[in-house]
């Protein structure tokens, strides 16, 4: 996800302050889940959609998103079916299991999918706007603990060397039958698992030398961030109330 922010500044959200942001972001994430139904987070979905549509960032990496979701939430409606509720809805037999799906189990299942979906849809929109290196000065701002923050920067830094370096084993691996089999696939994966593993640790050692060398204090330098202005707090205030406003609607018809 650090990966995806589009880089120029020519939406809306791109152009407020990123404090301001992050704010708003987090108190629509505790709404969401604070949610009992389904309206709320399909109107974050539908909210984000219409935003990617309008400024015209990529469509394609937006569903993906979402697809790689879906299967979660298949496998979560399928564990909730079986083993919570009352209600049977459908039941079956195979060889000498009976499988039992219940109505109440689906339900849930279906509220924490959407619930699911929101929260994409507000990170996504989140990340897609704010570039990594104002969210780490952000955090900075908001007194995150520093071990924290040098965990995300290393994190952004080499993750996308180390996924190069995992697909260059897979395909290496796939050429010379690898994953021919199940006994082959489980053994090319433990030999994948363990050389990034190694790779990780030699990665980290190197890095430490590295940065030693360079004067390294265990202190990442941020340009300091400018105060906030009373229109940021009055954007702030707007944002939420706003929010806010649309989640009681959604609850009192919800309610009924």
């Amino acid at each position: 996800m650090f990966l995806i922010s589009k880089g120029d500044k020519t939406d809306f959200l791109s152009g407020v302050e990123p404090r301001i942001k992050i704010i708003v972001f987090l108190f629509l994430l505790i709404l969401n889940l604070l949610y009992q139904g389904f309206f709320f987070s399909l109107f974050l979905f539908a909210l984000s959609f219409l935003y990617i549509v309008f400024y015209k960032f990529p469509i394609r990496q937006f569903f993906i998103i979402f697809s790689e979701a879906i299967f979660i939430i298949f496998i979560l409606l399928i564990i909730k079916s079986l083993r919570q509720g009352a209600e049977v809805l459908f039941s079956f037999n195979l060889y000498f299991f009976n499988f039992i799906f219940y109505y109440e189990g689906l339900k849930e299942g279906f509220l924490i999918g959407f619930r699911i979906f929101g929260a994409l849809s507000v990170l996504y929109i989140f990340i897609l706007t704010t570039s990594f290196t104002e969210v780490l000065s952000s955090l900075s701002w908001f007194r995150v603990p520093k071990d924290f923050i040098e965990i995300l920067f290393f994190t952004n830094k080499y993750i996308k060397s180390f996924l190069e370096d995992a697909f260059t084993i897979y395909y290496s691996q796939k050429n010379r039958l690898g994953y021919i089999n199940l006994r082959n696939s489980l053994n090319s994966m433990g030999i994948l698992a363990g050389s990034l593993v190694l790779k990780a640790f030699e990665q980290s050692q190197t890095t430490t030398t590295a940065m030693v060398m360079r004067g390294y204090n265990g202190n990442i330098p941020f340009l300091p961030s400018k105060p906030l202005k009373i229109n940021d707090f009055i954007l702030t205030a707007v944002f939420i109330s706003g929010f806010f406003i649309i989640w009681l609607i959604f609850s009192t018809i919800y309610a009924r």
